[in-house]
């Protein structure tokens, strides 16, 4: 979510936002996230919905593991 690519997606949907409520701003900005996470987990295996549901729960196992903790926050700074 950090790849030039990526970042000028969410530059391009802020542009187009216009007239758009908060929520649907929202909205937008969800799907952009949604779509690059089934990216990333297709390319480690997991595929589709049940995939992603998989992979969320083998992190919650997880959760607490300092080292998972912070690749998490790291992951999904974008140092803005």
């Amino acid at each position: 979510m950090q790849s030039d690519d990526f970042l000028q997606r969410v530059d391009a949907t802020k542009a187009s936002w216009g007239g758009q409520s908060k929520e649907q701003q929202h909205t937008a900005l969800l799907t952009l996230i949604l779509e690059g996470q089934m990216d990333t987990i297709e390319g480690l295996g997991y595929e589709g919905e049940a995939g992603y549901v998989r992979l969320q729960a083998q992190l919650m196992e997880h959760a607490n593991d300092p080292i998972i903790t912070s690749n998490t926050q790291a992951a999904t700074m974008t140092g803005a």
